[in-house]
């Protein structure tokens, strides 16, 4: 399990991929760029750094956010030097989770050979929010792309993967560096290597990067495996609504689906609305006026 921080939040969260886990090692992969993480003793702990990552010749190029926002698989590659004796490798995020029989999951990926398996973003690469700073990295027809936040590597993907991700930051010098999501769909398909969506091996209607489901909204999984992200804690699932909802109305009309959604959590103050209201004016206004100077040939 990846995590940035370490709280009672992402505690529960390993606790819940600890009970989908039986044959399996169960590791926390802690990025440490900003300090050293509060990991209990009793965790298996794995922590990295992007100043880690950068001196071991991977690089430090991302085209929006930080180095692990941008390069998702980053970590991986670092848990897989530290630790290079799995035959396959589980990838979740913190704000995700695997429900269920994972072990299951895992049989049957050894037994069909599969080298990668994660959600396949299905939309046409034209039409994909970062397919357009992203689009002269791979020709049309090889572009893949799949949602990182839970991923499954054989050990040869992984190894190939890290030595692609090493060579590019020696020779790559095109205008664009391919994000995680874009990058390890792309390349297991140049590699002729066999992939798969998490969807053959179970539930995935709540796989995607929004909505949230509050954690305290998962099901029980008695049969088979379900795959969900993002989950969230109560302040962390208000922040995400609050900040991804673009209809301005929403914040204000007490009827609308975000107020109602929001009041069944817990009363939410008039201040925060507010501030929320505004950031949100102000990204509005952004975003159409660099849709306007794009369509007048600045960009």
């Amino acid at each position: 399990m990846k995590v940035y921080a370490w709280d009672e939040f992402a505690e529960r969260q390993l606790q819940r991929l600890n009970k989908a886990v039986h044959d399996g090692a169960v590791f926390v992969s802690g990025d440490e760029t900003n300090g050293a993480l509060s990991v209990p003793r009793n965790v298996r702990y794995a922590p990295t750094s992007c100043k880690a990552m950068i001196e071991s010749g991977f690089s430090e190029r991302v085209e929006q956010g930080s180095l692990f926002w941008w390069n998702a698989d980053y970590p991986h590659y670092d848990f897989f030097k530290k630790h290079p004796d799995f035959d396959y490798y589980v990838f979740v995020e913190y704000d995700a989770c695997v429900l269920g029989d994972l072990d299951a999951v895992i049989a049957q990926i050894r037994r069909e050979k599969i080298d990668f398996a994660a959600l396949p973003i299905e939309q046409d690469m034209d039409k994909w929010h970062w397919s357009q700073i992203q689009k002269d990295i791979y020709p049309k027809k090889d572009m893949r792309a799949s949602l990182a936040c839970i991923s499954i590597f054989s050990h040869h993907a992984l190894q190939l993967l890290m030595e692609r991700r090493l060579q590019m930051a020696k020779t790559y010098r095109g205008r664009r560096w391919p994000m995680a999501e874009l990058f390890l769909g792309s390349e297991i398909r140049k590699l002729g290597l066999k992939q798969t969506s998490l969807q053959k091996f179970g539930n995935v209607e709540k796989l995607s990067w929004f909505p949230p489901t509050l954690e305290d909204d998962l099901p029980d999984v008695e049969n088979g495996t379900t795959f969900i992200h993002p989950v969230l804690d109560i302040e962390r699932y208000i922040r995400s609504k609050l900040q991804h909802n673009k209809r301005l109305i929403s914040f204000i009309s007490p009827k609308s689906h975000l107020r109602k959604d929001l009041d069944r959590v817990g009363p939410i103050t008039y201040f925060r609305l507010l501030q929320a209201f505004t950031k949100r004016a102000k990204v509005n206004l952004s975003e159409q006026w660099a849709c306007m100077r794009s369509r007048v040939g600045h960009y």
